[in-house]
């Protein structure tokens, strides 16, 4: 993405165009506290089971489903909010234009009058196939080499996917692309 910088007017120490650059960095310190909010009595996960619901049922089954969502991370499963993918090679499947579908599975526990309960579904998610960028760009075309990808085309599949650099192992996230080539592409020395 390309953002004029200066004044207004065009006047300053970088007139001209400029490239709008967000690093982000793959580690990251943060300082946390956990404390003590509140006790969930298992008396109200029993009386939830038999049907009967209280003040704190509601919150008995975030707690379950904290726990839940806990164990599965634990297992190394990719969470997409209460969807659980696991990394067994038999979950995915190639798919054309240089995507790969992933099984897995959604689960939730749930009151009901009867009782509580665990509602699973199976579910399914697409991801970008690990690799150069050129390999998927040519994939997702259906061409055979670089030379051959339509740019307008590249530019909204890439639009907003986050990638590894090799040379650095820093993550980025792509904004856009330039209309100029490499060769007329100008970085301002800071």
């Amino acid at each position: 993405m390309l953002v004029p910088c200066g004044s207004p007017g065009g006047e300053g120490p970088c007139s001209g165009i400029q490239k709008l650059s967000r690093r982000s960095f793959l580690a990251k310190a943060f300082n946390i506290q956990i404390r003590y909010a509140t006790e969930i009595p298992l008396r109200v996960i029993e009386l939830a089971v038999k049907g009967s619901e209280t003040e704190q049922t509601k919150d008995a089954v975030k707690v379950l489903n904290a726990i839940l969502r806990q164990r599965h991370a634990k297992k190394g499963c990719l969470l997409v909010r209460q969807s659980y993918f696991g990394c067994d090679p038999a979950n995915f499947t190639e798919l054309d234009g240089g995507l790969i579908g992933c099984r897995g599975f959604h689960s939730i526990f749930c009151t009901t009058q009867s009782g509580l309960y665990l509602n699973t579904n199976v579910s399914n998610t697409l991801m970008v196939k690990p690799g150069p960028v050129i390999d998927l760009l040519t994939s997702n075309q259906n061409v055979r080499n670089a030379k051959e990808v339509d740019w307008a085309k590249a530019k909204r599949v890439l639009r907003s996917l986050r990638i590894k650099a090799r040379h650095n192992n820093l993550e980025f996230k792509i904004r856009g692309l330039s209309s100029l080539p490499c060769n007329q592409q100008t970085c301002a020395m800071a």
